[in-house]
């Protein structure tokens, strides 16, 4: 997990949110976190990419060549 950018406190998990429900365009992630210390808030974007879904489409029995 991160740490907190103002107390260096280690950063908990609070929600994932898809890139629409937030009114960015595209396909993604956004995660948010927050400091249980002082109360900061932060959040992180992450792209899905079409290299991502050809490596999601496969379980953990199938191989990727």
């Amino acid at each position: 997990m991160p740490d907190c950018y103002f107390c260096c406190t280690e950063l908990r998990w609070s929600s994932d949110f898809a890139f629409d429900d937030c009114g960015i365009e595209g396909d993604g992630i956004v995660a948010t976190f927050s400091c249980p210390e002082c109360g900061a808030t932060a959040e992180f974007t992450s792209k899905i990419t079409d290299e991502d879904e050809d490596v999601n489409k496969y379980t953990d029995d199938e191989t990727v060549d």
